[in-house]
């Protein structure tokens, strides 16, 4: 039986075990609440040989992939902007000499224009 004094770990006189047989060796310490991220979740699954390096391999390629997913999403999105806004910039060009005559403001009617076209094509801004 073990109690703890002190930070220490305690012990009976009977019992013979070195402090370090307390823990297998190789295994860290496991703080209370904390749960095992999916990395370690994954290498600490059954041992076979070169089984956890290709379970690291697996894990790498998935985030990897997924991280490509979100980038090429954002990148499509950027560019269906950027093009909503040359269309936007061409409208009001076309109508500039109406715009000049009048007293708008080029910035309200260029924001105006932007989310009538965004609203037309199905386009979140």
């Amino acid at each position: 039986m073990s109690a703890a004094v002190g930070g220490l770990a305690a012990r009976d006189a009977g019992d013979e075990r070195p402090l370090s047989a307390e823990r297998p060796r190789g295994v860290a310490a496991r703080r209370p609440g904390r749960e095992p991220d999916e990395l370690t979740a994954w290498l600490r699954g059954p041992r076979e040989r070169g089984q956890g390096r290709q379970r690291l391999a697996n894990l790498l390629l998935r985030r990897l992939a997924a991280r490509a997913a979100v980038r090429r999403v954002i990148l499509e999105n950027l560019q269906a902007e950027e093009r909503l806004d040359a269309d936007a910039r061409k409208l009001l060009l076309d109508h500039a000499k109406e715009i000049r005559g009048s007293s708008a403001d080029y910035r309200q009617l260029l924001g105006k224009v932007r989310e009538k076209l965004a609203r037309d094509r199905g386009f979140i801004l």
